[in-house]
């Protein structure tokens, strides 16, 4: 058994436009949900001088199911995150 924490950060797939604003995400699986606004987006940037470095961009977006989700990139490795 693995324990995860709740609402702790997934990787999830992004395909995004050549500005890196997401265009679709796939919560789960290989389904694609549109991204048809992004309501807010913000850098979080901190403990830059240690080496657990933070180098994120968030984006709350709004879903074509109408569904509110956040998720980020690591700036470190482009790797993307859903949060919550």
């Amino acid at each position: 058994m693995s324990l995860r924490a709740l609402g702790g950060p997934r990787a999830v797939a992004v395909r995004s436009a050549s500005d890196g604003t997401p265009r679709a995400v796939a919560l789960s699986g290989d389904r694609y949900h549109g991204v048809m606004a992004v309501r807010d987006d913000w850098l979080v940037q901190d403990l830059w001088w240690t080496d657990r470095a933070v180098d994120r961009h968030y984006f709350e977006l709004v879903l074509d199911s109408g569904r509110l989700v956040v998720v980020y990139r690591e700036a470190a490795d482009a790797a993307w995150f859903v949060h919550g």
